[in-house]
């Protein structure tokens, strides 16, 4: 979450005149709903501040798996917010994908170790099967 927030800012700064950027969030960042005020709140705030955000101290932090789905979202909202100043300012484009279960060799591990949870995951997805990572390049590009 922090780091994407950082890494915007830094390209938003140096990036060409009418470049590009792609985020690859998750679909699990619309798994666990985050008030619309704290959104709001999120998109206010600087990326070196995110952490003192109290639901982001309170709620993401409570669990691993929570927290990963709150910085998936949060991933998704920086791009929003670097679309609108400093990427607008250059006159750039960043967009967002947010893939669902994606064959990779952790994806294997967990899969392993968690078989009926990643099951219901691609059960739910859009697709209702796990993608990869060429198809990812290939709509990013």
């Amino acid at each position: 979450m922090v780091g994407t927030g950082y890494a915007l800012d830094a390209f938003g700064r140096i990036m060409a005149p009418g470049g590009a950027g792609l985020v690859v969030a998750s679909q699990t960042g619309y798994m666990y709903p985050i008030p619309n005020d704290i959104e709001l709140q999120i998109l206010q705030t600087p990326t070196e501040k995110l952490m003192d955000i109290p639901f982001i101290r309170e709620t993401a932090m409570e669990r691993s798996g929570i927290a990963y789905m709150i910085a998936k979202r949060i991933n998704h909202l920086q791009a929003q917010k670097a679309a609108a100043t400093t990427w607008r300012e250059r006159r750039a484009r960043i967009n967002t994908i947010s893939p669902g279960v994606i064959v990779t060799p952790l994806a294997y591990d967990e899969f392993a170790a968690a078989g009926e949870n990643y099951q219901q995951m691609i059960d739910a997805s859009a697709a209702m099967r796990t993608g990869t990572a060429d198809e990812i390049a290939e709509a990013g590009a």
